[in-house]
């Protein structure tokens, strides 16, 4: 099981959800992850160690990551759809998932359930055409 430190001090863990009352963690939680976000640092920085400071170590790939909230009738807790794309070109979409967070009160933990989609390619852009959902 996986726990990172939650923001009252209880944990989030991934694991079987089982309980999706409201949490101000949960809440806080699905806020952070709302948007956009890139590695373009982590990359350049590699990128500048190698050849600059002779480092030989291989430079982390530029990736660009969407998480936009999604509403699913019928499924509690905050739902995002993740899209992962080449960071030189957001065209080239490589990783698409569903998240689902819940709160489990039984166990005081914030849980994630990250699901695959059957077919990836109809997916691509899912966040932005609602009447999919």
């Amino acid at each position: 099981m996986l726990l990172v430190p939650a923001a009252n001090g209880k944990a989030l863990a991934t694991q079987a959800g089982r309980d999706s009352l409201p949490c101000p963690d949960l809440e806080l939680l699905a806020e952070w992850l709302t948007g956009e976000f890139n590695n373009f640092a982590q990359h350049e920085e590699d990128v500048y160690s190698r050849e600059k400071l002779g480092k030989e170590i291989p430079p982390h790939v530029h990736i660009h990551c969407i998480f936009a909230p999604i509403t699913i009738p019928g499924v509690n807790g905050r739902v995002f759809h993740v899209q992962q794309s080449d960071g030189q070109d957001l065209q080239k979409v490589f990783r698409q998932r569903l998240y689902i967070f819940t709160w489990n009160a039984l166990q005081q933990v914030v849980e994630l359930r990250i699901y695959k989609y059957p077919d990836d390619g109809v997916c691509i852009n899912l966040h932005k055409q609602p009447d999919r959902w």
